[in-house]
Parts: structure tokens; C-alpha cells; sequence
């Protein structure tokens, strides 16, 4: 992974090296000591990295306001099956369904998001994010000009069987048995907005 010039790379023994910009994550050292194992994933915001350790557990580093702080909810980051990554926030999902966010306040509603429960998958584009429910119905947030507001195909949004991010990273597409629904602008000419509601 490359962001804000740094870098970091999973190593086959499950370490993790890291270079470059030490306040945009090159420094990795957050990583020492401790237990949990081997790393099995990585993920990076636009200045941050989070890593999911075998144990489950999740070390994150870098800029404090794009995820790298992730101290405040550290005990709820316990027991992750996957972690997804927008420009500026962390989201990780938990085996018991539930969800943790860490990074910027604009970018992800910690209170809003830890009452979603039985969450099958997440995905992230590039500022905002979807989450599966068991259920077959999805819940977004975030940024409108990257699919956060899926409220005017929410009636179409039923039995989902799986979320993807367009090829733009400006929205989503959900798979249906017969067929997909798309939503967000799906360019990368857009209009910034910061409105980042919770629709479900």
C-alpha cells in the first residue's frame, strides 16, 4: 500500500515494513511488541494504515484525523474479520456483525454506525461506505458525491447478495439474483459535499 508517501507492505512471515512520510504512516513501530500474532491484512486511508492481526485485534498508525488514532475504541476492536478504508476513516467488521469506525469525524459517525448490527460485508469508496446485512438490505454513509445517500434506490435495495465499489470509487453497486443497482454520481468529476447522513 502507497499513501500520502508512505508506504507498507505485508512480509511473508506476517510482519510488517513500512517507509517514507513517518507522520502519513512510514512509521510502523506501533506494530512492536505486544501479543496478537502475524498481521493477515492491511489496509491504508489517504495518511493512515490499520492492520488486522491474526488474533483479531487492530494496530492502527499514522495521521490522528484520517484513522491512525484509533486508541478511543481500541477495546471494541476486538474479534475483526475485515477492515475497508475511505479517504479519511476506517471501518471494521466485527465476527459478531457489529461495526467500528476510527478517523475523521466527517467521515465516519462512530454513534450512528456502532447501532447497525448483523453485517454480512463493507465496502468503501473513496468518502463514503455501504455495509450487507444478513438480511439482504444495505446501509450507507458518508459522502453524497461517493454514494453515501442511497435513499432514491433504497425501494430497489432488497435482497442484495453482494456490494461493490464502482470503478470510478464514487459509488456502489449492489448484485441482485437478477440483476445490480448502482448509485452515487460514478465520475470522478464531482461536487464536494459534506452531509453525511446515515440511510438505511
Amino acid at each position: 500500500f502507497e499513501e500520502g508517501g508512505a508506504f507498507a507492505a505485508i512480509l511473508a512471515d506476517g510482519s510488517v515494513v513500512s517507509w517514507g512520510s513517518p507522520r502519513n504512516g512510514g512509521d510502523s513501530s506501533a506494530l512492536d511488541g505486544g501479543d496478537g500474532g502475524v498481521v493477515r491484512s492491511l489496509q491504508a486511508t489517504q495518511n493512515a494504515f490499520a492492520a488486522v492481526k491474526q488474533d483479531g485485534s487492530v494496530v492502527t498508525w499514522g495521521q490522528k484525523w484520517a484513522g491512525g488514532d484509533s486508541l478511543s475504541v481500541q477495546e471494541e476492536l476486538r474479534d475483526v474479520r475485515s477492515i475497508a478504508a475511505s479517504r479519511y476513516a476506517f471501518v471494521a467488521l466485527r465476527e459478531d456483525g457489529r461495526l467500528v469506525t476510527c478517523g475523521s469525524v466527517e467521515h465516519s459517525d462512530q454513534e450512528a454506525v456502532r447501532k447497525l448490527v448483523d453485517v454480512k460485508e463493507v465496502q468503501a469508496s473513496y468518502d463514503a461506505f455501504a455495509a450487507l446485512h444478513h438480511d439482504g438490505s444495505v446501509s450507507t454513509w458518508g459522502g453524497r458525491s461517493s454514494g453515501g445517500d442511497s435513499s432514491a434506490v433504497k425501494e430497489q435495495l432488497v435482497a442484495v447478495q453482494e456490494l461493490r465499489v464502482h470503478e470510478s470509487n464514487r459509488g456502489f453497486i449492489a448484485i441482485l439474483g437478477d440483476g445490480e443497482v448502482t448509485w452515487g454520481p460514478l465520475s470522478r468529476h464531482y461536487v464536494e459535499d459534506m452531509d453525511f447522513d446515515l440511510f438505511d
